[in-house]
């Protein structure tokens, strides 16, 4: 029998009355046994359920108590609940623990639609039945839970839906239509309290199937076709519950930026509310169905609190509620606008019931040193105005500075109104005004979509204003390089106006907002400003203007200026005229060019000042200091720059034009100045032409500087040096070049060193020393480097071939100029000479070490004695000399010639040389009395080596000589020696043979060639140029010879006499008879009978003159007899008087 039969049964019984009615007692009876019955079937019953109750729980206890045989049950109570498309289908059943109590948990569940196709699958869960059916032996799901849903959702491009509740590939999608497009504008805004209702209802109603939904530990991915944008939440939890008029529906989930909650609760009774909860809901959350791209990112996290009240005819009673937007940032959809950090946003907003809007209170926007303090309201659309109207306003308003060197912009009152046609996507701003202490303006705008995309027509007007505030308001969608070179670069000033026009259609706006060109004339501006500062190059001094105007179109940007100034010190300035500035195309690129140009004018210190700074310096290579130059400048400068962000230093380029005259720089080159300079200047794009003409060491110079766009640039100057400007000059030898000496110099610009060439063609090299090195008109070129530092400078690569002359090496120098060392690694005065110097300037002398092979030394004899010696100099100079062979006449020569000698003040405090010579050797030194002392075994060697006389053979010298200031007076004696060949003295001997007893003695007195003498002996004092002789005597046994006069090797011209006496040791032996002696022999060394004579002209051919006839007339009388013929002259200026006689003692 079926339950409902027997309920049926039941039923009839007791409306019916039937069956045999007992007597009183006897019922009396049955009912005490039936009592005693029921207690003992209730007892029975009640130890049943405890045992089955106990092993209920202790299988509960112990793990899942499988029912599988309730899943039919379960899978039609929830396929009633939803409905006949749906068909239910679920793993194995348990009975387990809920978060309710008891729950019947199954394994797996599956919902496929009629065609077969999986809807829903998730991997586990619960279900939760109504314990009053359960009684009545029926199963009704009142609760579901399932575990790891995977919800797949997609957007189309369109805003359609896609979802899918199932990972498997084969997953049915349910799809929901795309929303309508909006046509034409409704006459009544959208009814909020209906949407309220709506949702109560939807929440509270009796058409919610089931009392609880839990969702947990779910994978929710969802993709926006129409972005690219693919988002995925894990650990998805929702929770759906409703009870007595109430319900609840919470959800959270863990996205790209963290974990977020959502909640909303609807109460149906006894008052219709909802709530609305949220905590750190991102953006991109809010935004997640939308198809349509934003036109701003943000990146702030979104908590708000919402609570409504209804009324009985749907309306909204009360409204209040509260949102915060913690730390992040803001964006427009453009990458040129900089992101707007925000510290925390926070309002309030209340429903105006009588003014029917929404009011906005304690609206707070931080972000640093920003703040925004406002309120105002929204009023939603209405039959009376279909559109949201909003207005709002704030009296503290305060931007802070964003680079370093920027004042905070405030405004004191700042206004907002504007309407929004949401049915038509039309959005108008009626006006933004701002007023504070630097700004005032304001604008109007109105954007709206149109069947080719958006469009925009905006209005902007700025009053009297700080410049740079208005530049950072300036919108970065319009000109966006032109603004950032001006926000970067613009310094000060005071914008006394400002007008702007926007009129984008639907391809303009599209153009902008994909950073591509825009027409011309569809944006139009214009602005006045005064005493504006602009940095043209980094680090140059900023140009400063008094009064700009500006245009700015779709395509151009041009600022103006008629007059301004650079200003570089209190002392100097460039003046400025004709200031253009000027970005011919605006069309956004990585790299947009730019101009800025003027005509300068200034002294020519002012014009050096400014290429000193570093942003010019790499252009022009070079700098002077501004103190040096004097002048006048004049010429263009117009500068290529570049905008953009990946614009690099080198990127920024220069042209310039000009003149610079009346030129005058110090120190210009050696310490010497620059004088009537006239030069025309040539830069373009990092090349450059300097020329002209100027005057340098009194003579006129020609420069010219050449600088590449990618070398490092040289200058070359051309003159030409005399003596005086040589001596001037300092240089060394200055003293030894004789004639013009052209000069070709050739410097790099960015290095302290030069290459220098000397043409010596026409001029002459020579010294007193040396003699005649190089006559001019020779050909002759020295060439060389010189490096400077600030500790001195080198000379490199010294190279001179100048007729015989010929050096190679190198010297150092001082800060002050002075040479600190040089080495010559090959030194020629002559075609045989192979010599090394080696140069050191120490603290105590200047030391110099001469080494050598071979050096020619006939041209420093020659100097020496017509000079006196080495020059005299201030230097203290020490000199180490050994060379292999010295060369001299004859030809002569010095063997291992060494010489070590010390000279201070420039005379010559002591000395030692040595060397062989001949069949002997020489030696000599001198002491720190100035007195010299040499002695040479090979006399006639000597003679010959020195070119003094060629005749002499052998012979011991012994000199002495004592040095001052002014020469010196010595002392030679020469012992032991020939006379070779000697037809003077052959002349002499004819001339003076005496007679013997009346008859003239035919012995001849001389040898066939040589003749022989014991001793030469001479008092002699030397002044530069030239040699005195006194009482000169050379004599053997049988002839005499004495001398007296001078050579004067200056001027090339001898004049020495004496006289020849014949058997001179018997002829001076009445010479030594007092009185007698005197008047009967003439001399001391003289005899009754000699011959006089005198050699008289050049040096290199004296002629002999000799008066036979002196010889018959004796002493005293062959001296008057001399005075007459001649060969006796008078004393010469140097005479005996001052004979250096102590020395010969």
């Amino acid at each position: 029998m079926t339950r409902s039969k027997a309920r049926a049964a039941i039923q009839h019984l007791l409306h019916s009355g039937g069956g045999h009615t007992p007597a009183r007692r006897r019922r009396l009876g049955l009912s005490r046994n039936g009592h005693r019955i029921f207690v003992g079937v209730a007892t029975f019953v009640l130890l049943a359920a405890t045992i089955a109750v106990g092993a209920v729980g202790y299988l509960y206890a112990v793990g899942p108590i499988n029912l599988r045989s309730l899943n039919p049950r379960i899978e039609q109570s929830l396929q009633e609940r939803l409905g006949p498309r749906y068909a239910v289908s679920i793993g194995k059943t348990s009975i387990a623990r809920g978060e309710g109590g008891l729950a019947f948990a199954f394994s797996s569940i599956s919902i496929h639609d009629q065609a077969g196709r999986a809807v829903l699958s998730a991997p586990g869960g619960r279900v939760g039945l109504d314990v009053w059916s359960l009684l009545q032996f029926t199963i009704k799901v009142k609760q579901l839970d399932l575990d790891g849903l995977d919800l797949r959702l997609r957007v189309r491009p369109d805003g359609a839906l896609s979802i899918a509740a199932a990972a498997d590939a084969d997953t049915a999608t349910i799809e929901l239509p795309a929303p309508t497009p909006p046509g034409a504008e409704s006459t009544a805004g959208p009814d909020f309290g209906l949407v309220a209702i709506g949702l109560i209802d939807a929440m509270t109603g009796a058409s919610q199937s089931l009392d609880r939904v839990d969702l947990t530990h779910g994978h929710l991915e969802v993709l926006n076709e129409a972005l690219d944008k693919r988002t995925v939440y894990d650990d998805f939890k929702l929770t759906f519950a409703k009870d007595a008029g109430t319900a609840a529906i919470a959800v959270e989930a863990r996205g790209p930026q963290g974990r977020w909650s959502a909640e909303a609760r609807a109460r149906n009774a006894p008052e219709r509310t909802v709530s609305l909860v949220a905590h750190d809901l991102d953006y991109d959350d809010i935004r997640l169905f939308n198809a349509n791209r934003p036109p701003f990112e943000a990146d702030m996290p979104i908590s708000f609190r919402l609570e409504a009240k209804l009324g009985a005819n749907s309306a909204i009673e009360n409204l209040q509620g509260r949102f915060t937007l913690g730390a992040g940032y803001f964006k427009l959809d453009d990458p040129d606008h900089e992101p707007f950090l925000v510290d925390e946003a926070t309002g309030d907003v209340v429903w105006d019931a009588a003014a029917g809007r929404y009011r906005f209170d304690n609206l707070q926007l931080l972000s640093g040193a920003t703040h925004i303090f406002a309120a105002g309201w929204a009023a939603p659309p209405s039959h009376a105005e279909p559109a949201w109207v909003s207005h709002f306003e704030s009296s503290d308003t305060v931007f802070a500075a964003e680079r370093p060197g920027e004042l905070p912009i405030k405004f004191d009152k700042a206004t907002f109104d504007a309407h929004f046609y949401a049915g038509q996507g039309r959005f108008v701003l009626d006006r933004l005004a701002l007023q504070g202490p630097t700004v005032t303006g304001e604008a109007s705008a109105e954007t709206a979509n149109a069947p080719g995309g958006a469009t925009l027509k905006m209005n902007l007007r700025v009053g009297p204003s700080v410049l740079a505030d208005v530049l950072r308001l300036w919108p970065s969608f319009i000109n966006a390089d032109a603004r950032a070179w001006c926000i970067q670069h613009l310094h000060g000033g005071q914008l006394l106006s400002a007008s702007m026009k926007v009129d984008w259609d639907a391809a303009a706006f599209d153009a902008a907002a994909h950073k591509h060109a825009v027409p011309a004339d569809s944006v139009r501006g214009e602005f006045s400003a005064r005493d504006v500062a602009a940095d043209l190059l980094p680090g140059m001094p900023p140009l400063q203007v008094t009064d700009a105007t500006g245009l700015i179109t779709g395509r151009q940007f041009t600022a103006s200026a008629k007059n301004g100034a650079i200003e570089l010190s209190p002392a100097r300035r460039i003046l400025a005229s004709d200031i253009v500035y000027r970005v011919p195309d605006t069309a956004p690129a990585a790299i947009v060019p730019a101009e800025a140009s003027a005509r300068l004018q200034g002294s020519a210190d002012a014009l050096a000042d400014l290429l000193s700074r570093d942003a010019l310096k790499r252009y022009v290579g070079f700098a002077f200091d501004p103190a040096t130059v004097k002048g006048q400048f004049d010429g263009i400068l117009a500068i290529d720059l570049k905008l953009g962000k990946g614009v690099k230093p080198e990127d920024q380029q220069f042209r310039a034009q000009g003149t610079l005259s009346n030129l005058k720089v110090d120190r210009f080159l050696a310490g010497e100045k620059l004088d009537q300079g006239a030069l025309t200047v040539n830069a373009d794009h990092g090349a450059l032409k300097i020329s002209g003409q100027g005057q340098i060491y009194g003579t006129p110079v020609a420069l010219d500087v050449t600088k590449g766009a990618s070398d490092e640039g040289a200058i070359v100057m051309t003159f030409t040096l005399d003596g005086a400007a040589r001596a001037k000059l300092g240089i060394p030898i200055s003293a030894l070049i004789g004639g013009p000496t052209p000069i070709r110099l050739k410097a790099p610009l960015s290095k302290g060193s030069a290459e220098i060439e000397v043409d010596l063609a026409r001029a002459s090299i020579e010294s007193p020393q040396t003699g005649m090195l190089k006559p001019a008109g020779k050909p002759g070129k020295a060439t060389f480097s010189v490096k400077t530092t600030d500790d001195g400078g080198a000379t490199t690569a010294i190279v001179v071939d100048a007729g015989a002359v010929s050096a190679r090496g190198d010297a150092q120098f001082n800060s002050d100029g002075g040479l600190e060392s040089a080495k010559l690694t090959q030194l020629k005065l002559s075609s045989g000479d192979e010599l090394r110097v080696d140069v050191q300037d120490t603290p105590s002398a200047v030391k110099a070490t001469v080494r050598g092979v071979a050096l020619d030394a006939r041209g420093l004899i020659k100097g020496f004695l017509g000079a006196g010696g080495p020059p005299s100099a201030g230097k203290d100079v020490d000199v180490d000399v050994k060379i292999a062979n010295v060369v001299g006449a004859g030809p002569q020569s010095l063997k291992d010639f060494e010489m070590d000698g010390v000279w201070r003040g420039g005379a010559m405090r002591s000395m030692q040389a040595k060397a062989r010579i001949g069949d002997g050797v020489f030696s000599a030194q001198q002491d720190d009395q100035s007195v010299l002392h040499a002695k040479v075994t090979d006399a006639g060697a000597l003679a010959r080596f020195l070119d003094i006389y060629n005749h002499m053979q052998g012979g011991t010298l012994d000199l002495t000589l004592r040095q001052d200031a002014s020469g010196g007076q010595g002392v030679a004696q020469i012992s032991d020696f020939d006379l070779r060949d000697e037809a003077a003295l052959r002349r002499l001997a004819a001339a003076g043979q005496a007679p013997v007893d009346g008859k003239v003695d035919s012995t001849p007195p001389l040898g066939a060639n040589d003749t022989h003498f014991d001793t030469l002996s001479a008092r002699f004092s030397r002044t530069p140029g030239r040699l005195d002789l006194y009482e000169a005597l050379i004599f053997n046994v049988r002839i005499g010879l004495t001398t007296s006069g001078y050579i004067d090797f200056a001027h090339d011209h001898v004049d020495l006499n004496g006289t020849f006496v014949p058997a001179y040791q018997v002829n001076n032996l009445i010479t030594h008879i007092p009185v007698f002696g005197q008047l009967l022999g003439g001399g001391d060394h003289e005899g009754i009978f000699g011959v006089n004579y005198r050699i008289v002209g050049p040096v290199s051919g004296p002629t002999l003159n000799v008066n036979p006839l002196s010889a018959m007339t004796p002493g005293i009388l062959r001296k008057i007899f001399g005075a007459v013929d001649g060969t006796t002259p008078p004393p010469p200026p140097g005479d005996q008087s001052s004979a250096p006689r102590s020395i010969m003692r």
